[in-house]
């Protein structure tokens, strides 16, 4: 119990608009391409960005809170996922069919965390090594 009051306690150590971000937009944009599993990329979407997550709460649990290692993972995942969107839309265009509108969520959603998660990871393998 102590190490989920610890989670916890970390995660509410961070910025309110970190917090916000998290639960409103990156939560929920990293499991919306499960949505779109018929759509032309589907499967290979969905894996992507869900990949870059999947990692988070092992390193959330063994660290006993947020690091800047949690930015690892996205930085793996998330840029081919981001290329492969960007090769769709160059080839094929935007049909504005369901599932291209939810590829276009997840990439923005995606781009905007990677701007910070790049630096977070860099941060991170310097040794910034502190839970939140």
């Amino acid at each position: 119990m102590n190490r989920l009051l610890s989670i916890y306690q970390s995660f509410r150590r961070l910025h309110p608009g970190t917090q916000a971000w998290m639960m409103l937009a990156l939560g929920p944009g990293i499991f919306l391409p499960l949505f779109a599993m018929n759509g032309p990329l589907g499967p290979w979407v969905a894996t992507l960005s869900i990949l870059g997550f999947a990692p988070a709460p092992f390193i959330i649990w063994k660290e006993a809170g947020f690091s800047l290692k949690l930015g690892l993972a996205h930085v793996v995942f998330w840029p081919p996922l981001l290329a492969l969107l960007a090769w769709h839309f160059a080839s094929h265009g935007f049909t504005g069919g369901t599932a291209e509108v939810i590829y276009l969520i997840n990439a923005a959603i995606l781009s905007i965390s990677l701007l910070f998660d790049i630096r977070d990871a860099r941060r991170w393998l310097t040794g910034a090594r502190a839970v939140a």
